[in-house]
């Protein structure tokens, strides 16, 4: 891969600026100021659940026990504390941990570990998770421009940047999606410029950190083996292995490999989240009424719940691979990809709400080039508020939810209840695979050029008066 010298990066950076003081530019300036505004204020003054608490604890472990975090992390016998995430988590919170204290030493500051007093600490933790949110919105907003007006382009931007379901996954309840979702749809945006290295690279990160995004590594592989050659299909499988070996080696050392007991903490922890066929999760077994059947019981013959759940949604991943393999087209990966998320949320057991997460954004690309998929982004962000704010109202644990009367809890989720959101994701799953299924037969002259541009190695950014082109923005990358 050739190095890039300091001319070429100086002549991108002249041009970014150039983009920045346009119209467009500045439009994404204030979009930003919008985004970041909202979450650097709340970050320091909302907590609502103990995984923060968690990943602080786990920080702390990997500084003074690195090679036994996972065993060491049951020490408190709080089964909230458990460390049930793979590596890379803990490698970063380790390094927040370190650089954190470390500074503070350094400054003679006196600093606490207890996320649950330290207002500057608990903002801190929850930076990678904002600047995540960050580069995936500035994704959805270069892309919208080519699409659609700016105005168009900024409100519907505008209503990923502050849909409530995406600032309390990160904001209140301090968690992770929004970094794994990222290095998703980078692997998918690497897997359709056929670039496997890459694409390997960013799935073993998000897997890596946490492992439900395996469920997208399925679409990556099918659309490098059919139109990039199975050869790039074994390309990334491989980067894949070697990120992941690399990631793994301090928890694979003999005698006692400490991946074996992150296995036996994920055990631990779904015992004890309780092995139902939906934690808080308001989908297909709520909408069946039997959110805590337990997985094992039968339910078809011989098959179990948790069985039937599998069978389904490994349909809906046989639907969006042989999509693919079919089509190569962008719409075809992202809508793909949005409804694997959805199916995955909607039809698997032991779920939690904020498992909907990366359905929103993936729809959102989906309509990009695909306006009946609109509608089905609107409604999840709907379903995934309405699901999301019932939990941090339930919990009465922030003092800024805990204000609110029932009957105004109730107005915020628009009066939904568990079945009736189920029903709704349920039958928008059943829509959005109609549409997979049934695409739009014919394109206008404009759809086939957006189409062609966006599948482009980098988006084009152009103001007034400066056009940057793709092959000014990137290296080889092959």
């Amino acid at each position: 891969m050739p190095q890039l010298d300091i001319t070429e990066l100086r002549r991108r950076g002249v041009q970014l600026l150039a983009w920045l003081r346009s119209a467009d530019g500045l439009a994404y300036l204030a979009l930003m100021a919008i985004a970041l505004g909202v979450r650097l204020y709340l970050a320091p003054r909302v907590i609502t659940s103990a995984d923060l608490l968690a990943y602080e604890y786990w920080g702390e472990l990997a500084n003074t026990q690195f090679l036994h975090v996972y065993s060491a992390s049951l020490a408190p016998q709080n089964w909230a504390y458990y460390a049930g995430y793979p590596p890379i988590a803990v490698y970063l919170y380790g390094l927040l941990d370190k650089v954190y204290f470390g500074l503070g030493a350094l400054l003679g500051i006196p600093l606490i570990h207890d996320v649950r007093v330290g207002g500057v600490i608990r903002a801190y933790l929850k930076l990678p998770a904002i600047f995540a949110d960050i580069a995936l919105l500035t994704i959805l907003y270069v892309k919208a421009l080519k699409v659609m007006p700016r105005w168009a382009a900024w409100l519907l931007s505008v209503t990923y940047a502050l849909s409530p379901g995406i600032i309390i996954t990160v904001i209140f309840w301090g968690q992770t999606d929004g970094i794994v979702l990222l290095l998703t749809v980078a692997a998918l945006i690497f897997a359709m410029r056929k670039q496997p290295i890459w694409c390997g690279v960013m799935l073993a990160l998000a897997i890596n950190f946490k492992p439900q995004p395996i469920v997208f590594v399925p679409l990556a592989l099918v659309y490098l083996w059919r139109w990039g050659g199975f050869r790039l299909a074994v390309r990334a499988v491989i980067a894949m292995a070697v990120v992941t070996i690399v990631v793994w080696i301090p928890y694979l050392l003999p005698p006692h490999p400490e991946a074996l007991a992150l296995a036996h903490n994920i055990s631990l922890l779904e015992t004890a989240e309780g092995l139902t066929a939906t934690h808080t999760a308001w989908n297909l077994w709520y909408a069946l009424g039997i959110p805590k059947v337990g997985v094992a019981t039968q339910v078809l013959g011989p098959l179990t719940l948790s069985q039937v759940g599998d069978a389904l949604f490994l349909l809906v991943i046989l639907i969006a691979l042989v999509g693919v393999w079919r089509d190569p087209r962008p719409v075809r990966m992202w809508a793909g990809a949005a409804i694997i998320a959805l199916a995955f949320f909607t039809v698997m057991t032991l779920q939690f709400e904020r498992y909907l997460f990366p359905a929103l954004a993936l729809f959102f690309l989906a309509a990009l080039y695909d306006r009946r998929y609109w509608p089905l982004y609107f409604t999840v962000s709907i379903t995934f508020m309405a699901n999301f704010a019932s939990e941090l109202f339930s919990c009465a644990c922030d003092a800024y939810t805990t204000r609110l009367s029932g009957a105004m809890q109730y107005n915020l989720v628009l009066h939904l209840d568990p079945w009736q959101t189920g029903v709704i994701n349920c039958i928008a799953l059943v829509v959005a695979i109609a549409f997979f299924l049934w695409p739009r037969a014919e394109q206008s002259e404009q759809d086939k050029q957006n189409e062609q541009f966006l599948a482009q190695p980098v988006p084009m950014l152009r103001g007034e008066g400066v056009a940057l082109a793709p092959s000014a923005l990137r290296g080889d990358g092959r």
